[in-house]
Parts: C-alpha cells; structure tokens; sequence
C-alpha cells in the first residue's frame, strides 16, 4: 500500500501483482485505519506511473470519492502513521 503522488489528492493503491495480470486498487482513508477501496484498474493498462492512464485512474478515484461522500472530505496526514495504527513494515515481499 502506498500513497500515489501528488499527496494532496489523497489517493492510496494496494498492489495485487499475483495472479497475473495484476490489478491496482485505488481509495481514499476516510479515517485512521477506515480505507474505503473505490476503483481498481488492470496494472498492465496504467503503464509507467505518471503516464495519463495513471493520471486519469487516479482522477476516476477521486471523482467517484465526491459522487459517494459529497460533504465528506477524505483523510489527511503527514505519515503513514497518521492513516494507520500500529502498522507493521514488511520491507521483504
């Protein structure tokens, strides 16, 4: 799980590389540890990060967070600690 740049968007991805072909699931915190999943897309189809199909799954993400939460602004923080309690790093996939 990481947060997608830029930061100010607020939009987070978990990557499912396995079975192939991979998918990303793209959401929002919508309080410490509440991680609400709003879009996925096919990893193969994003290309390299920064690309427009990543710019526009991230905007997709963003907009079907307005269209379910209109009045309700997502998460915001520094660290990751600020989105999820007690967190354990596994730095070895």
């Amino acid at each position: 799980m990481s947060q997608l740049q830029p930061p100010r968007d607020e939009v987070w991805d978990i990557r499912c590389v396995d079975p192939k072909p991979g998918i990303q699931v793209l959401g929002r915190f919508a309080e410490k540890d509440v991680f609400v999943a709003l879009t996925w897309e096919i990893r193969l189809q994003l290309k390299q990060f920064g690309s427009r199909e990543w710019q526009d799954a991230i905007l997709r993400c963003a907009i079907e967070w307005r269209r379910l939460f209109p009045t309700y602004q997502p998460l915001m923080g520094n660290y990751f600690a600020d989105y999820i309690s007690d967190a354990v790093f596994d730095r070895n996939p």
